[in-house]
């Protein structure tokens, strides 16, 4: 019998990968969706989740790190595209961080420039496909569900988890994103920038709530969810 180290299956940056297993420990089996997802294993959310069983949908602008995402991650389907705010289609440049690829972005204020270039980055402009999250849905939806995600009329299957990190696009991310109509159950929003400020004032509206923040990333439940499954307290010892 094969005994897994599970702890060699954490890969968020601070914890959220921890923090999540802690809030969807009732549901062996989901569906993710991860905006900014790099190669699929460096500093991601959702890594874990999909070595537990659950499958998932990646969006990554960089081809190459799309091509990595592909190998790593073979029970998710990669978007090779730049998602974006409402009417967003076509190409778009977007700026990739040579030397610190985890900084990369499709627009950025002089504090992230000013940040890539302290780290060291050259900054080289690439031109990627650009879309919304709810073009990439609408095509989705038609393909056979994934295992143990309940089928929702209309929608698609059930969206259990979205977690997004644009560096400072999250905002723009969430307009193309039909909340309403999706309902995802869960949201992981980086926010270490001013535009942060925005999120919950543009989430509260829209039926979510925040339940916790892991350093730099904001948590937030859909309020009407019934929440049976889902553990949303206690949370606090995973940022010591």
């Amino acid at each position: 019998m094969t005994t897994i180290n599970i702890e060699r299956l954490f890969k968020a940056q601070f914890g959220e990968d921890r923090v999540l297993w802690e809030v969807f420990r009732h549901r062996p089996v989901g569906y993710f969706i991860e905006v900014g997802a790099y190669d699929g294993v460096t500093l991601s959310n959702t890594y874990f989740l999909e070595q537990m069983g659950w499958d998932g949908l990646l969006v990554e602008p960089i081809p190459q790190l799309c091509q990595r995402a592909a190998t790593a991650r073979p029970r998710s389907r990669v978007i090779q595209a730049a998602a974006s705010k409402q009417g967003s289609q076509g190409t778009a440049k977007f700026t990739i961080a040579q030397n610190v690829p985890v900084l990369s972005f499709l627009k950025a204020d002089e504090d992230h420039i000013a940040r890539c270039r302290r780290e060291g980055a050259q900054l080289i402009e690439i031109d990627v496909p650009l879309t919304t999250l709810n073009d990439v849905l609408n095509q989705e939806r038609r393909r056979p569900s994934p295992s143990g995600s309940p089928w929702v009329p209309n929608v698609g299957w059930r969206i259990d988890l979205v977690s997004i990190d644009t560096e400072g696009c999250e905002l723009d991310v969430l307009d193309g994103f039909d909340l309403e109509r999706f309902k995802p159950r869960v949201l992981v929003i980086e926010n270490d920038r001013p535009t942060g400020d925005e999120i919950e004032p543009y989430l509260a509206p829209r039926g979510y709530r925040k339940f916790h923040r892991q350093k730099i990333n904001d948590f937030y439940v859909r309020a009407a969810d019934p929440g049976g499954d889902l553990t949303l307290t206690g949370l606090d010892a995973f940022n010591e």
